[in-house]
């Protein structure tokens, strides 16, 4: 004979597994709905800049607007940034100032309903200043920003984790166009999310417009090129592709064409942009960069013609 007792414990235990199911399910759905669409929508393309370090294009996100969409997502009070270390791993006195460098680790805490989530992120920084003290200033702030971006950038795509894609294409030798920056416009909202394989705006040839623009060549490998050269004022190595900013008419957020690049090590490039006037940085160091740029060029591409 059947005992009647067994329906009600199979219901008792049917109970238990969903208040179960629903207690996991509360954990692991700790964001609000909308917190979640914010989270898998990328972020805009005019958000997006670049930066040239070793000869190759990075795409990234300034720091203050992470921050911006951290506080927007989660809520002011509902987010926490500490830096756990902080270490100065190079400093010394240069010829025009002091250079330093910093490794810093941070670390981020959001509450998310019941839930408190923590990520942690590794960031570098450099600078070249007139005093030690500056220098070491925004090298340490320039470290703590670089970790608080990778460590946002764990929680998804409005913190540049989409940019991440782009990357690790390049790395595997695969083409990645990189979009020229160029002035923000009101119409820059309705262009779309960036591209979901390679995270990267696409590219505008404005030279081919009724009222054409200068055309702004981008050629990595040609960068590389440049970098591997020795620094042109002090010959020091290893060095970066430097822009001569004078080269060619300004553009907000776009860099000259990369035809108009000479080497310069770490230590004199920052000199230079903290210069502010690059022409008498220049003068001062008696050297005339334009004729360097376009021999390295023309090597680059074997004594011939560049391509349009």
């Amino acid at each position: 004979m059947r005992n009647s007792a067994e329906p009600a414990r199979a219901g008792c235990a049917l109970n238990m597994f969903v208040e179960c199911l629903l207690r996991k399910r509360s954990k692991v759905m700790s964001f609000a709905e909308d917190q979640i669409k914010s989270l898998q929508k990328p972020p805009q393309r005019r958000w997006i800049k670049q930066r040239e370090i070793e000869g190759r294009v990075f795409p990234y996100l300034e720091g203050w607007r992470a921050i911006a969409e951290a506080n927007r997502i989660f809520g002011f009070d509902a987010w926490d940034r500490e830096t756990v270390a902080s270490d100065c791993v190079f400093a010394r006195a240069e010829r025009n100032g002091f250079a330093c460098a910093y490794l810093t680790r941070v670390r981020i805490t959001v509450r998310a309903g019941a839930a408190t989530i923590v990520r942690e992120g590794y960031g570098s920084g450099d600078a070249v200043a007139a005093t030690m003290g500056e220098a070491h200033e925004r090298a340490a702030k320039a470290a703590e920003t670089d970790a608080t971006k990778r460590a946002l950038s764990t929680f998804g795509a409005p913190f540049g984790l989409t940019l991440y894609a782009g990357l690790a294409a390049q790395q595997r030798g695969q083409p990645v166009e990189v979009a020229p920056q160029r002035q923000s416009s009101p119409a820059d909202d309705q262009e779309g999310p960036l591209d979901e394989k390679t995270g990267l705006p696409g590219r505008i040839d404005k030279s081919a417009l009724t009222f054409s623009e200068p055309k702004r060549r981008r050629d990595r490998e040609h960068l590389r090129f440049v970098a591997a050269r020795p620094c042109l004022t002090c010959g020091r190595s290893p060095s970066q592709a430097h822009h001569l900013r004078f080269a060619q008419p300004r553009a907000l957020g776009r860099k000259v064409s990369d035809e108009f690049t000479v080497p310069l090590c770490m230590s004199c490039h920052q000199q230079l942009h903290l210069a502010g006037d690059e022409k008498t940085w220049w003068r001062e160091h008696g050297v005339d960069p334009a004729p360097t740029a376009e021999r390295l060029w023309r090597e680059s591409r074997g004594y011939g013609e560049a391509a349009e």
